[in-house]
């Protein structure tokens, strides 16, 4: 809802944020790595193109798929915010989930290994905060 808002938001006028929002549900279709294109190359019938969708930010596609599939094993394979505080019950009823005994060991516990990796993210995301970024809303 957010990111639609925001084009809602920056777009110059109704026409340009249409066609933004259809760009964003793919109806000027998708486009692929081209690396792809030989193993995946029958799906040029189905609409699929492959000149890559990092050509305008300055990342090597083979990058940017490998830190997608990173990404995508994060969100699959480490616990959300209810199994890690799901032992806790703090306001919500406890409920039981298979998946938990399989990732029970990924479960967050006051640790020095927790820790040391909050303090390395927090780190890493304070180093980063040097980059300039325009104000969104500077035109209003």
């Amino acid at each position: 809802c957010v990111v639609v808002a925001w084009v809602l938001f920056r777009a110059v006028n109704v026409s340009a944020a249409g066609s933004m929002l259809g760009s964003m549900i793919g109806m000027n279709g998708f486009d692929l790595p081209n690396f792809l294109q030989g193993p995946l190359g029958f799906l040029t019938h189905f609409g699929f193109g492959f000149d890559g969708f990092t050509a305008n930010v300055g990342i090597a596609q083979k990058y940017s798929v490998g830190g997608i599939v990173i990404l995508l094993f994060i969100a699959v394979v480490f616990p959300n915010t209810q199994q890690i505080m799901g032992r806790f019950n703090p306001a919500l009823e406890k409920v039981q989930q298979e998946s938990r005994r399989v990732f029970a060991r990924f479960s967050w516990s006051p640790s020095l290994a927790w820790s040391a990796l909050g303090g390395l993210l927090a780190a890493v995301c304070v180093l980063c905060l040097t980059r300039v970024s325009q104000f969104i809303y500077f035109q209003f």
